[in-house]
């Protein structure tokens, strides 16, 4: 079987192919595992999941340990406060820590990795998939599984153009990460004007 993609979605399906005694290869055109992004929530049968693949203690030692979320209006008053249960759910950790935790998972379960390369082409018949790659030599595999992103190249090869599938829903969201020049203290404050943007603040770990 072959994976592309090696973050959350990649390792956690080729972990899984492991443990029905499938060989799995997992292809990522990142040279290493990839850093920075959101943090990841936690809850309910999520938490099962990470139970169930022996990585929840892991993932717990590596909690955000986030708080609540005050929401203020124009003038920095509060007027609302938002628990944190409800926006970081029961456990809360950074993708890219989760991303290492699940790659060292199944790692150990015998998944193997090929950094620094990805599918170029994909010819289908009744017995698997030929695989043409970036850089490594051709492969027959028995089954492709794109797990690589929002703007997945195996889904490009196999049905066509991202415009077909991509659709607007009316909104953008950006991230990024910013010196704590407000003096917040594992909690958030947001704010917005109710009709075209909102911003939300976070600490995160170590009051990042």
């Amino acid at each position: 079987m072959l994976v592309s993609g090696g973050g959350v979605a990649g390792s956690t399906v080729a972990y899984w192919l492991s443990q029905h005694g499938y060989a799995s290869t997992v292809v990522e055109r990142a040279p290493a595992l990839r850093s920075g992004g959101q943090a990841v929530d936690f809850r309910g049968p999520a938490l099962t999941v990470l139970e169930r693949m022996g990585v929840l203690d892991r993932v717990k030692e590596r909690d955000t340990g986030i708080g609540d979320c005050t929401v203020v209006d124009s003038a920095g008053e509060p007027y609302a406060v938002i628990p944190a249960v409800l926006y970081a759910g029961e456990l809360e950790v950074l993708i890219d820590e989760l991303i290492e935790i699940l790659h060292d998972r199944a790692a150990e379960a015998g998944v193997t990795y090929r950094f620094g390369d990805s599918a170029t082409a994909l010819a289908q018949d009744d017995n698997g998939v030929h695989v043409t790659f970036e850089h490594a030599p051709p492969e027959r595999f028995d089954l492709v599984i794109g797990a690589d992103g929002a703007h997945s190249a195996v889904r490009r090869l196999a049905f066509g153009p991202e415009e077909a599938f991509a659709h607007y829903l009316g909104c953008y969201y950006a991230y990024w990460e910013a010196d704590n020049h407000l003096g917040l203290d594992a909690e958030g404050m947001a704010t917005g004007d109710g009709e075209t943007a909102a911003l939300s603040v976070f600490t995160v770990k170590d009051n990042r």
